[in-house]
């Protein structure tokens, strides 16, 4: 967390290269974006309202626990 605000306290020059046009074709593989026929999907973890936050971490509580009782993948062998 230090670095992160030492970082963003740098004020150094920044020398950028000239402007390259890049290509108009997309290739197959890449991301365009959302559709316009789509809803946006907003992923977030924050609410400003006390109350809704708190029914958020009650459920990621509980999602937590049931990963923990699930998802054991170590074996203890006591010696």
């Amino acid at each position: 967390m230090l670095s992160d605000g030492a970082i963003g306290q740098m004020m150094e020059k920044v020398y950028l290269s000239p402007f390259v046009e890049r290509s108009k074709t997309v290739p197959d593989w890449a991301t365009t974006g959302k559709p316009a026929t789509r809803q946006r999907n907003i992923i977030t973890s924050l609410d400003l309202d006390p109350n809704r936050q708190e029914l958020f971490n009650v459920k990621l509580l509980a999602k937590y626990d049931e990963i923990r009782e699930k998802e054991v993948r170590f074996e203890g062998i006591s010696v």
